[in-house]
């Protein structure tokens, strides 16, 4: 028998084949006669263009069917309960597929080879070009989804699991990709929500929601989000949050966090900066700019801006006060308020943030050529205090001192700070209000920053006043033995301070010192001496302190008023004057104490100066300016109990030109070090390219200037280290 399939035969085969498509259409069951349709299929198949005929019959049928049943159903339910039907027949329908597939598996090899689609994906194809691209159809379900989204922002009951599976049923229409799920739902769906969110921050704005207006825009992104999760396709989520981002944040990024112009949370956050709601929102903008490539960069651009106009308040206010203590702290005040918004914020970047806050800092503070001089008296200030270094108990609340450190990472020039924290070490070291362990806390935090080197000889000085203490234990010892009378009337303490460490000058500055002072320290340099041959000791009055009790007579009355005054060593030679005069002008105080002038004037009005009951000493006449010819007598209505006269302030104009020099001088010797440690590598060098590398290589401690490094070269050149090149002047040669 030929394979060539008749027209008789094949139509007898079909009818049975077609029936038992159709019952699987209708009934999306197993036709009874099931088995025998697939025999009846296998023997069709192994015809020749049986498969072909086949195919194109079933491809027919699965059309007829579509048009003349499912397309009625599914056009009858429009306005009538459409979503649910439309459901139902993509679910039946695809269950058809399923076992016509079985059916037709015999034709799979055959399919392949002519490449052509399996049965099921032609039927998803006819689904979706006689049904859902009907015009009525798509448009209706398009709209009953677009409602079901506007129901579901208003907060109102829809079925979400109409919702969820009509996006399904899209989903799987497109086979390998979402064109029909992004055609007939997608696009419409953002493009809807896109002028939804456009509305909805113009009412935001204007009803001037500011404050809340980034947690808003936080909750809309989630619930948009949950939405796509849940009962759209995936692939929505990251597009929708994308929409809200760019209507709720990012065309209005510049609104948001405009400080002057809108006063938004971005500003209020730090001025409210213990409010639950403001880091919030601080922390959920932070979280959405992110999402913007150029967030970060505009955020750290209003940061930048805050920090100008705090730092610029703190500025003015010093300005109207000159208070350095008050100045450093508002400083501190500004930096931590940064900081504890940034931490609690939890911004995964951070490190942009804090490079921004890090470089404003330091080139605001490095404008004010005082601050290392007022850091150092804040320090002063409070490492007198008990509790100004953090315990391990106490860990919830940091300590002064132990912030203070942040701020030594913005010092450009450590040089000059150095200087006055020595100075101001020293005093400390050498009055009543030496506090050990704190001093030893700071010295510590120094180290860590700076290095070994930058606190040896703190370290020194700290050391030089323990050795001391047991010096003079041992002294008052022997007094004891020896029963003296030269110590009867003081109780004398002196420091044995080391050359090395304190910076003190070669010969001794010039000061009469009373016999009631001067003869129990002439003992004590006996007595040292004996102990420490080959030592030298020179008296250094300017560094030293007194306590004097002053015997007023009131009113001329029998009654005697005792006074302690603490004075400099500077004001104990003044003011044991007035044992011998009532009157004496400066020019005669200076006769008789050979201080100097500039000393003494400082000394005296330091004296007459405060209310009139903390004046020791008035003056004719009573104006500011002190000259020679001024007199000065006590004080009769003096009636301060303890008065303290040793005070660590501000310098003035001539002593900071002093301090300036000083500075400069210590520069020197390390420009010098520097400059022969490159020639050495070099060997020779232009002038320019020379002073770039010094100046990269000091760039931390300290930025020195063109002109200091001028007159390194040229001693280095005189001492015979460099010398210039004969053939260009600007070129320099190692001297070996």
């Amino acid at each position: 028998m030929s394979n060539h399939i008749l027209p008789d035969m094949f139509n007898n085969k079909w009818t049975s084949i077609n029936n038992g498509i159709q019952t699987i259409l209708v009934d999306n069951n197993q036709h009874p006669r099931y088995a025998d349709i697939i025999k009846i299929i296998n023997s069709v198949s192994k015809m020749k263009n049986g498969n072909q005929q086949l195919y194109n019959r079933i491809r027919e049928t699965i059309s007829l069917h579509l048009k003349s049943k499912v397309l009625v159903d599914v056009l009858n339910s429009l306005n009538k309960n459409f979503l649910a039907i439309l459901d139902k027949c993509w679910t039946n329908y695809k269950k058809s597929m399923i076992l016509l597939k079985d059916m037709l598996m015999c034709m799979g090899k055959y399919l392949k080879s002519n490449n052509l689609e399996p049965i099921d994906n032609v039927g998803i194809s006819l689904f979706l070009d006689i049904i859902i691209q009907h015009d009525r159809i798509k448009n209706y379900l398009r709209k009953r989804l677009l409602i079901m989204v506007i129901k579901y922002r208003k907060h109102k009951i829809i079925k979400y699991s109409a919702l969820k599976n009509a996006c399904q049923m899209l989903v799987e229409l497109g086979l390998t990709d979402e064109h029909v799920y992004e055609e007939v739902f997608e696009r419409p769906f953002l493009a809807l929500s896109r002028k939804f969110y456009y509305n909805k921050s113009q009412i935001l704005f204007k009803n001037h929601i500011h404050s809340y207006y980034i947690f808003i825009a936080k909750m809309n992104a989630i619930i948009e989000a949950k939405l796509a999760k849940h009962f759209l396709h995936i692939s929505t989520k990251r597009r929708i949050i994308e929409v809200v981002n760019d209507e709720l944040i990012k065309k209005h990024i510049l609104t948001i966090i405009d400080i002057k112009r809108r006063g938004c949370i971005f500003s209020k956050g730090y001025r409210i900066i213990n409010k639950a709601l403001h880091i919030n929102d601080i922390k959920c903008m932070f979280e959405l700019f992110d999402d913007y490539i150029y967030g970060p960069r505009i955020l750290s651009h209003f940061l930048k801006k805050y920090l100008v106009e705090q730092l610029k308040i703190v500025e003015n206010k010093n300005k109207r006060q000159l208070n350095p203590v008050t100045y450093v702290q508002r400083l501190l005040d500004v930096n931590s308020k940064l900081n504890c918004l940034l931490c609690y914020s939890l911004y995964k970047n951070n490190e942009i943030f804090k490079k921004t806050i890090f470089s404003t800092f330091k080139h605001f503070i490095n404008l004010h050529p005082k601050f290392p001089e007022y850091l150092s008296l804040f320090i002063d200030k409070n490492v007198q205090e008990k509790k100004c270094f953090g315990s391990e108990k106490n860990k919830k609340k940091t300590p002064i001192l132990d912030q203070v450190v942040v701020l030594f990472k913005f010092l450009q020039d450590i040089y000059v700070f150095k200087k006055y924290y020595k100075q101001h070490l020293a005093k400390r070291l050498l009055s009543k209000c030496f506090n050990e362990d704190n001093e030893k806390n700071m010295i510590s935090n120094l180290k860590t920053e700076f290095g070994d080197q930058f606190t040896s000889k703190f370290e020194g000085m700290v050391k030089d006043i323990a050795k001391s203490n047991t010096i003079m234990d041992l002294f008052k010892i022997n007094l004891t033995a020896s029963q003296s009378l030269n110590c009867t009337n003081i109780d004398l303490s002196v420091c044995v301070l080391t050359t090395e460490f304190w910076s003190l000058p070669t010969s001794s500055t010039k000061c009469n010192i009373p016999n009631i002072a001067y003869l129990p320290y002439e003992e004590f340099k006996t007595f040292y001496l004996s102990k420490n041959y080959g030592h030298k000791l020179q008296i250094q009055p300017q560094l030293g302190s007194a306590e004097i009790i002053f015997n007023k007579n009131y009113m001329n009355t029998r009654n005697v008023h005792k006074n302690l005054l603490e004075v400099s060593t500077y004001q104990m030679a003044i003011l044991m004057l007035f044992n011998s005069f009532n009157k004496i002008t400066m020019e005669t105080i200076m006769k008789k104490t050979k201080i100097n002038e500039n000393d003494l004037t400082r000394e005296l009005q330091l004296l007459v100066t405060g209310k009139l009951s903390q004046r020791i000493l008035l003056k004719s006449p009573n104006i500011k300016e002190i000259k020679p010819h001024h007199e000065f007598c006590i004080n009769e209505l003096f009636s301060c109990l303890k008065i303290h006269l040793i005070t660590t302030e501000e310098e003035n104009k001539l002593e900071l030109r002093k301090t300036k020099e000083m500075v400069e001088e210590d520069r020197k010797h390390e420009i010098q070090a520097v400059l022969v440690r490159i020639m050495k590598v070099h060997k020779k060098l232009t002038h320019n390219n020379l002073t770039m590398e010094v100046t990269d290589q000091l760039r931390r401690r300290f930025v020195p200037s063109p002109m200091l490094i001028n007159k390194c070269i040229e001693r280095l050149i005189e001492n015979g280290y460099l010398r210039r090149s004969p053939k260009n002047r600007n070129t320099y040669i190692y001297v070996a």
